[in-house]
């Protein structure tokens, strides 16, 4: 849907309404700079996948473990900022990171709280694979933000 907006937007705006010129620009755009196609396909093809492994991983975990990890990207942003853009984060900038994600934790813990009538179903949870899938899904995303 979006793809359809963004082209009908490009021929109405950018184009005078002319189907074939918003195209030969659609083409251009694309396939004629690769690279400028990459800076957007590859940061969403990251958010999709991300956004996969957290379903996946909410089916293994308990919810306030999914929402611990979904913080935690914040953090894995500062991570890869500082590694792979070789920019310097201070103390003073980690420690308002971590403040960050820790306020943002508990306003959705506080969201997720449910009576003990509600725990779920605690026969079909894996700690373990849901750990793996939720950190690869904060590292996925992490890598996107960036």
């Amino acid at each position: 849907i979006k793809v359809f907006i963004s082209f009908v937007l490009l021929q109405v705006l950018e184009m005078q309404g002319s189907f074939r010129a918003a195209a030969k620009a659609f083409v251009r755009q694309t396939l004629e700079n690769p690279m400028d196609a990459l800076k957007i396909v590859v940061p969403a093809a990251c958010y999709v996948a991300s956004n996969n492994l957290v379903l996946i991983a909410s089916d293994y975990l308990e919810a306030p473990i999914v929402v611990l990890f979904g913080g935690l990207r914040i953090i894995a942003v500062g991570f890869y900022s500082v590694t792979l853009l070789q920019r310097e984060l201070g103390l003073r900038r980690w420690i308002a990171l971590f403040v960050l994600t820790a306020s943002i934790v508990a306003v959705q813990m506080d969201k997720q709280r449910t009576g003990p009538d509600h725990a779920g179903d605690e026969g079909s949870k894996n700690l373990v694979l849901g750990l793996v899938f939720a950190g690869a899904s904060c590292a996925i995303s992490g890598f996107a933000g960036v």
